[in-house]
């Protein structure tokens, strides 16, 4: 496929149908002052959590314009649903876990007499066979047909290397990225973690900032990652060049991480997120007198609160 003059990316639905009538119309609006040919990449999580997702994915398949490629990726939750019609172990109760029963309820299923208040599994059997039974045909081959990747080089890594020669990027893989091919093919990371886990985490020293990246995803919460994250902390409060430190780590699973380390590791002098639901950031500065390091919560998660929080990180 040659290369687009116009691309349009569209990324997580979640079942939400009038946003993305909405997002389309203005899709179709804006083309119509372009020339040239035209690409719109959907990048997954079309399903779940959302109420509409059966008219979503009608949507979808429905919404045509002309002069127009479109490629449809596949999301995290599509490989869910697509596990749980493959009968794998477990998977309906990971998909119910990450928003599922929604897209099952969308597609007619009553599924309040199938599970109890635990999200215990009953009836696995009697649940799929429903769902394929309430499953259009074109649905069906719309998730078998998703594809797993698209145009990386072409379409991000080619147009952004003039960026990447003056901002440099250090990305930690979140549940989206766990253990994919491209993710580790693409990102040239720093190769001082543990041996094996080659740029699963890593640290890069700029200044006199230390930025730290850490893999919370399921199998690599292990004792590997998290001695290495000890010995380099204390390392750190050691290091007369370093005052900053930055933690980049996926939401996702990081109070696991956390209560692990916290739990056997109080004196490395870093404290963890608790459970609540919502992302923070987190600062941690050493003190020169002492060596600690100290930690100050950004509760505006905005540019604006970040400056004004290292701002008076300084003036301390």
């Amino acid at each position: 496929m040659e290369l687009a003059d116009t691309v349009y990316v569209v990324g997580d639905i979640h079942g939400c149908h009038k946003e993305l009538i909405h997002l389309q119309n203005n899709i179709e609006k804006d083309a119509k002052k372009r020339s040239g040919a035209k690409l719109l990449i959907y990048l997954g999580d079309y399903v779940d959590r959302g109420p509409a997702v059966k008219d979503c994915i009608q949507s979808l398949i429905d919404f045509r314009p002309h002069d127009f490629s479109i490629i449809y990726l596949l999301g995290n939750h599509e490989q869910m649903l697509l596990d749980f019609l493959a009968e794998k172990k477990s998977s309906l109760y990971i998909w119910l876990g990450n928003g599922g029963l929604e897209t099952l309820r969308s597609y007619g299923n009553k599924m309040d007499g199938y599970i109890d208040e635990t999200m215990e599994l009953q009836y696995d059997e009697r649940i799929r066979d429903n769902f394929l039974r309430l499953l259009p045909s074109s649905h069906k081959d719309f998730f078998h047909q998703l594809q797993l990747s698209y145009e990386w080089e072409n379409y991000f890594f080619d147009p952004a290397t003039p960026l990447f020669s003056y901002v440099p990027v250090y990305p930690v893989p979140g549940n989206h990225e766990n253990d994919a091919e491209y993710f580790f093919k693409y990102f040239n990371l720093p190769s001082n973690g543990n041996d094996y886990y080659d740029e699963h985490w890593w640290y890069k020293d700029y200044s006199n900032v230390r930025i730290i990246g850490l893999d919370s995803n399921w199998g690599y919460q292990i004792d590997e990652q998290l001695n290495w994250l000890e010995n380099l902390l204390n390392q750190s409060c050691n290091d007369e060049n370093i005052d900053f430190i930055f933690r980049g780590i996926n939401e996702t699973d990081l109070v696991v991480v956390g209560n692990i380390i916290s739990s056997s590791h109080q004196d490395t002098l870093i404290h963890y997120l608790k459970m609540g639901g919502e992302f923070k950031f987190y600062l941690e500065t050493k003190n020169q007198s002492n060596n600690k390091i100290y930690e100050f919560e950004i509760n505006d998660e905005s540019p604006h609160g970040f400056i004004n929080t290292f701002n008076k990180l300084k003036s301390n």
